[in-house]
């Protein structure tokens, strides 16, 4: 009887894992879906200005832009080869810095 109860609950979670898994990576593929890629000269200056005052070393690889406005600006810094993602808007300049 313990077995059973115990292969029921293990039934239970495992099937609640996995709908709470397929719930994330939906949302995280629906949230990726929204911004598009654009050219980093069309990001407006105060965004450039923003990233050039806080990532003086830095590089603006690619940039991507959703329908609110929100950029999404993937930086190369110098000091390591693991890429930066920082997150903008025009109103209130980079949202995620650290």
């Amino acid at each position: 009887m313990i077995t059973v109860l115990v292969a029921g609950v293990f039934t239970i979670t495992t099937a609640g894992a996995q709908t709470l898994a397929d719930g994330n990576s939906n949302s995280i593929k629906e949230s990726v879906e929204e911004f598009k890629e654009i050219n980093a000269t069309s990001l407006p200056e105060t965004i450039k200005q923003d990233v050039k005052n806080d990532f003086t070393k830095a590089e603006v690889q690619e940039v991507y832009v959703n329908d609110k406005m929100e950029y999404k600006i993937i930086l190369r810094l110098e000091e390591t080869e693991v890429p930066k993602i920082v997150f903008a808007n025009a109103k209130r300049g980079l949202l995620n810095i650290e």
